[in-house]
């Protein structure tokens, strides 16, 4: 969750009143979309872009294989800038906020408004991410291995998707997601979905008539579900059905991608 600070609660996102200059060679690294991202990894690294690019902040994209292994945290996408590396898009908000580069115009009450359903969205649809790619086994074959592995040779390849799943299978059984039918995981995710969309209503996003990192969380979750086919499950289709959120997604891909060609880098 993002941590509450000062710089929370003063301007709208802009360019204005920064404390700093912020780097015009910034790079958001990230693993290659088409061949090795995962959709909870491809999700975050959507959602980092889309928060830079609502808040003017000029960097470009650069794909790299080992991207998780330069991330300090293994989260993704890394954002290089002055030299620091910062890594998951939780933390790549929290740097330009508290730099001064970023400020938000929130009340106290939207602020625990914000607060609540971006964990929702990191409980629900990242453990439903995570849920899909590792345990849902067509998936985990025809798509999660191979992806995964793809630039590792033998015995390599072989050996760290399985070290990987166990990992993530330990992590979803401590948070009792692995015990969950997919059907269940399915039904969580159009729950979330639910209160996103009752939370949105007509509203332009999701706290007003501004974007907030909020939106551009929620972008890059939901976008990634509509965009991406898997065997098995049709993501897309729990989406659909709310079509204020689909009209969200339409309208910040527009307005800040140009249309659906322009995320992929």
């Amino acid at each position: 969750m993002f941590k509450r600070n000062e710089a929370w609660d003063s301007l709208p996102m802009s360019k204005s009143d920064h404390k700093k200059k912020w780097d015009a060679d910034a790079r958001l690294i990230q693993p290659f979309g088409a061949e090795q991202a995962l959709i909870y990894d491809y999700a975050e690294c959507v959602a980092a872009r889309t928060f830079l690019l609502m808040s003017n902040l000029p960097h470009t994209v650069e794909g790299r294989q080992n991207a998780e292994y330069i991330s300090p945290t293994r989260e993704l996408p890394v954002l290089l800038s002055h030299g620091s590396l910062v890594s998951g898009f939780e933390s790549i908000v929290r740097f330009a906020v508290e730099q001064g580069f970023v400020s938000l115009e929130v009340t106290d009450q939207e602020m625990g408004e914000m607060e609540g359903l971006v964990s929702l969205v990191q409980e629900v649809l990242v453990n439903a991410e995570l849920y899909i790619c590792w345990v849902v086994k067509p998936v985990l074959r025809k798509v999660t291995i191979p992806r995964f592995s793809c630039f590792y040779s033998w015995p390599l390849n072989h050996i760290l998707p399985w070290a990987r799943m166990k990992v993530i299978r330990g992590n979803l059984g401590a948070s009792d997601w692995l015990d969950k039918s997919l059907d269940q995981v399915l039904l969580e995710m159009k729950l979330c979905c639910r209160v996103l969309s009752l939370h949105l209503q007509e509203k332009p996003y999701l706290m007003g008539k501004r974007p907030t990192p909020l939106d551009a969380l929620v972008f890059g979750h939901l976008f990634t579900l509509i965009t991406t086919d898997l065997p098995t499950v049709n993501l897309g289709a729990i989406v659909k059905q709310f079509p204020n959120l689909e009209r969200l997604c339409l309208q910040i891909d527009q307005t800040y991608f140009k249309g659906p060609t322009q995320i992929e880098d």
